[in-house]
């Protein structure tokens, strides 16, 4: 924005001076089962929070967090591993694929182009 009282120097404008706003994913937010309008009616709202095992050090010298260097093997095993899950979750994050009905496999490929379904069953491009 330029600045008529200092000879229109351009100078930055702040719209909005206050706290952070992050979007989260709705796999990052856990409530629990009620019916509500909001977010906000819920009883309790929690967010998942990913930390380095480095933070989770520093955290537990400030008296954020307990227990962090009596398993730190641990910790340290699981964050370059990764946990093993027997089950598989329902993400809904969107997945990078192809759109549906393409075939883009080779398998049958037209003189142009990929084929697709138009959705009434018959091919088209």
């Amino acid at each position: 924005m330029l600045n008529p009282k200092k000879d229109y120097q351009p100078e930055e404008v702040v719209d909005y001076e206050g706290p952070g706003f992050d979007p989260q994913w709705p796999d990052d937010i856990i409530v629990p089962v009620e019916e509500v309008d909001s977010i906000h009616d819920f009883s309790f709202v929690i967010r998942r929070y990913r930390v380095r095992p480095d933070d989770l050090l520093q955290g537990e010298e400030e008296g954020r967090y307990q227990g962090i260097t009596e398993n730190w093997e641990q910790i340290l095993n699981l964050a370059q591993k990764g946990m093993q899950r027997a089950w598989k979750a329902r993400r809904s994050r969107p997945r990078r694929t192809r759109p549906r009905g393409c075939n883009t496999s080779g398998l049958f490929p037209p003189a142009s182009g990929s084929w697709c379904s138009n959705g009434t069953g018959a091919g088209g491009r």
